[in-house]
C-alpha cells in the first residue's frame, strides 16, 4: 500500500511539473500556425477570416503580426484582450488605434511562462529599439521612446496625444507576480509597403 502511494504521488508530481512545459508548447504551436497562416494569406491576397483555420478564440480576428527581433519573438496580434484571447497570445485592447493610425495602439500580453513566452523577455527592450507590426500588407515599424512601470489602474497609458502614431506593449511585472505593469512604447519611424 504504501509503495503504491509513492508511487501515485510520484506520478503526480511529474504531472504537475510537466503541465506548464506542455502548456507552452500547446500555445507556441498555436502561435506559429496563426502566424503562419497571416502571412500565408498576406502573400496571397486573401481574406483572413476565411483562410485561416484557428483555435477558438473571442472576436475570431487575427489580422496583425509583432516582430522584435532584439528578444526573438514573433507573434500574432489577436483583437480583444479577454482572458481567452490572452492565453494563445498578446492582443490589441480594441478601445486602442489600429497599427499605423495616429493614437495609440495598445497591446496586451501575459509574461508568465504559464502562458508560453509572449512578453516574457519584454524587459530587456531599451531605447532606441524597433518594434514591427505587419498589418495589412504593410510593415510598421516603431522606434521605443519610452519605457516605465505603472501600478494596473493607471490606463492613462492607453492614450495618445493626437498628433503621433505610437505603440504600447503592456504586460505585469514582476515575472510571476504581476503587482505592476511594464510599459513600452515607441512612434512610428517607417511605413513599409
Amino acid at each position: 500500500m504504501k509503495k503504491s502511494l509513492g508511487i501515485i504521488f510520484i506520478i503526480l508530481g511529474i504531472i504537475i511539473v510537466s503541465y506548464p512545459h506542455v502548456k507552452t508548447n500547446r500555445n507556441e504551436k498555436i502561435q506559429r500556425k496563426i502566424v503562419e497562416s497571416v502571412q500565408g494569406v498576406y502573400e496571397e491576397k486573401k481574406d483572413i477570416k476565411q483562410e485561416v483555420d484557428l483555435p477558438k478564440l473571442e472576436n475570431n480576428n487575427v489580422t496583425d503580426i509583432l516582430k522584435i527581433e532584439k528578444i526573438d519573438i514573433t507573434l500574432p496580434i489577436l483583437e480583444d484582450a479577454t482572458k481567452q484571447n490572452l492565453n494563445i497570445a498578446p492582443c490589441r485592447i480594441l478601445e486602442t488605434e489600429k497599427p499605423g493610425e495616429i493614437g495609440n495602439c495598445a497591446i496586451a500580453g501575459h509574461r508568465s511562462y504559464t502562458y508560453g513566452k509572449q512578453f516574457n523577455r519584454l524587459d530587456e527592450i531599451e531605447l532606441g529599439d524597433k518594434i514591427q507590426v505587419l498589418s495589412k500588407g504593410k510593415n510598421y515599424i516603431y522606434t521605443v521612446n519610452s519605457k516605465f512601470i505603472v501600478k494596473p489602474e493607471d490606463v492613462w497609458v492607453l492614450e495618445g496625444n493626437g498628433k503621433d502614431k505610437m505603440i504600447t506593449l503592456i504586460t505585469c511585472t514582476p515575472i510571476r507576480v504581476g503587482t505592476h505593469r511594464l510599459i513600452i512604447q515607441g512612434i512610428i519611424e517607417e511605413e513599409v509597403n
